[in-house]
């Protein structure tokens, strides 16, 4: 099984992003080949770990290796192949360890060892491929970092843009800090670099301008000082400043420094997108459900916490009549108690709901409603203590 395995995924290797996973229980290999392929990547699979260290020596390199620390009932086997690895000196992408011990000590033996991620069994599908969309992302050579420095000394200014060279980076500099909210708008930098000691103002005043202004609010700011400003950190921090750095500092270390800041700010700004898409389409999800269904929340001792328009049509009471109230409210009492211990013991193991149930209106008017209710879980895929009920009436 393991060779027909290697050889099926040897032939994909030609064609997509290029995995090697190292496992040797074949029941785990399976299901993960199979869920990795279905993703469209290429898998490279490795039972024993010699493989993997020799194959690392070929000319196509993986984009990504994918490793249980334990192998052949050794619980670290897969660690200190890693970091044997490294000390042989080989160069390694992105390397994520699985784990069946989740303890302090196997995550610093992985971290020690090169490991960029740790994800623990049973494993979460849904975080390997976050983590390797963002492990593969780091891989990829992305757009240069676009860097504005801000300096009064022309001589300084010049020294930037000779020591600053570097196909990583896309310089601009600024000579003139009271123009630096209509150079942000023409150059969007990913980094700002501001001199400390300026003309006009200072750079901590000027960077707390930058703060101050929506679009560049969060872009990191980088002070650079000179001797006689060295006391002043605490004020930079203050100020908004993300790092406060000397002049005389390396400028290779410099360069490392300012990419560091962009990734970071990179990373932040794509999950603040992903974040804002998925609340725009909780909206958007929420508002076509409340436009066709009734819908109510409770807490976990039955009271209704929040209601829609629709439940007040059709249940005839206002929404402060409601909110605080027990469910109970609208029984009909047409039901046996069957099927509200079912109805409960569904719910309790954090599972949807569905029936059928009578209710009545302020009233006294039955209806009818195909219902539906929905446990809110935790982190943990436990039930908490809110439920969704969204039935839909038929009176």
């Amino acid at each position: 099984m393991q060779t027909t395995l290697k050889n099926v995924t040897d032939d994909a290797a030609q064609k997509k992003e290029l995995i090697y996973l190292a496992e040797d229980d074949e029941s785990k290999a399976a299901k993960l080949l199979l869920q990795l392929s279905d993703a469209n990547y290429a898998v490279r699979l490795f039972n024993q770990l010699s493989e993997l260290s020799t194959a690392l020596k070929d000319r196509q390199p993986p984009a990504a290796i994918i490793l249980n620390t334990a192998f052949r009932g050794n619980d670290s086997a897969g660690i200190a192949a890693i970091t044997k690895l490294k000390q042989d000196g080989q160069t390694l992408p992105p390397v994520i360890f699985i784990a069946s011990d989740d303890s302090m000590a196997t995550r610093l033996a992985a971290v020690r060892a090169g490991g960029q991620h740790f994800l623990t069994e049973p494993l979460d599908t849904k975080a390997l491929f976050s983590v390797l969309d963002h492990a593969l992302a780091d891989t990829k050579k992305s757009a240069p970092c676009k860097v504005l420095v801000v300096d009064t000394a022309a001589a300084q200014l010049r020294y930037y843009n000779e020591v600053l060279n570097d196909e990583r980076l896309s310089l601009r500099t600024l000579s003139q800090p009271l123009d630096i909210l209509r150079e942000l708008d023409i150059f969007n930098a990913d980094v700002i670099v501001i001199s400390v000691n300026l003309s006009d103002c200072t750079g901590l005043e000027l960077a707390q301008v930058i703060r101050q202004n929506g679009a560049s609010a969060h872009t990191p700011i980088i002070f650079l000082y000179g001797k006689a400003d060295e006391g002043l950190h605490l004020e930079a921090t203050n100020a908004g400043g993300d790092a406060f750095f000397s002049k005389t500092m390396k400028p290779e270390h410099l360069v490392e420094a300012i990419l560091a800041k962009a990734k970071r700010a990179r990373s932040e700004k794509q999950l603040d997108q992903q974040l804002q898409f998925s609340l725009d389409r909780s909206e958007f999800y929420h508002f076509a459900m409340d436009q066709h269904n009734i819908v109510s929340i409770t807490d976990i001792g039955g009271r209704i916490t929040d209601v829609n328009d629709k439940f007040c049509t059709i249940s005839g009471y206002r929404r402060e009549e409601l909110i605080g109230q027990n469910h109970r409210l609208i029984k009909s009492g047409h039901h046996d108690e069957d099927l509200y211990e079912d109805m409960w013991r569904t719910i309790s193991a954090g599972k949807v709901w569905h029936g059928e149930i009578c209710n009545h209106t302020k009233r006294g008017h039955e209806y009818w409603a195909s219902s539906t209710i929905v446990p809110f879980l935790d982190r943990k895929g436990d039930p908490g203590n809110t439920f969704l009920y969204a039935p839909t009436s038929r009176l």
